[in-house]
């Protein structure tokens, strides 16, 4: 019997950002770090650990890593990758094939419409990502499959989905 182990993908939108250009440059509001701050909580609450931390380079994205990143005890790798700003299906499996097969769990920030295509394509789930949605899916996999191979497969188990709590007065 051949040996499995469960991998873990959790995709995440951005928090709300200000209204700005360039796009590239556009920050977090206010608002948009609650957001973040409340699904980091929500993450942390789950006990959901993860290997890697990747971000498109987009500044409202590597700031929402950032703060997610805060939460973990055992701090996560955190990684930027401009090539994850227009986020596909193909720029995801791409980005997950230049990574090692041990890596096992991983958050990757990124935009819309994207993360909800990839994460609906993924989980088989019909989910439009609002700001600071997160979804988080797991598979039973060989080893020493990467997971730019195991996103192809079917078998993916959908665990969460996680918007931000509303803590507005």
């Amino acid at each position: 019997m051949q040996e499995t182990i469960t991998k873990t993908l959790a995709l995440m939108r951005h928090g709300e950002a200000e209204e700005s250009s360039p796009d590239y440059t556009r920050k977090l509001t206010w608002k948009g770090e609650d957001q973040v701050h409340s699904v980091a909580e929500q993450l942390h609450q789950k006990h959901l650990t993860f290997d890697l931390i990747l971000a498109s380079g987009a500044s409202r994205t590597t700031q929402t890593a950032a703060i997610i990143h805060e939460y973990f005890e055992h701090a996560p790798q955190l990684l930027v990758s401009p090539h994850l700003y227009n986020f596909s299906f193909g720029t995801c499996q791409e980005v997950l094939d230049l990574l090692r097969t041990d890596i096992q769990s991983i958050l990757i920030v990124g935009h819309n419409p994207g993360i909800s295509s990839v994460s609906n394509q993924i989980s088989k789930e019909k989910l439009y990502f609002s700001t600071a949605h997160c979804t988080v899916m797991q598979i039973d996999t060989s080893p020493s499959k990467p997971l730019s191979q195991a996103i192809l497969q079917d078998g993916w188990t959908f665990l969460h989905s996680i918007t931000p709590k509303n803590n507005s007065i």
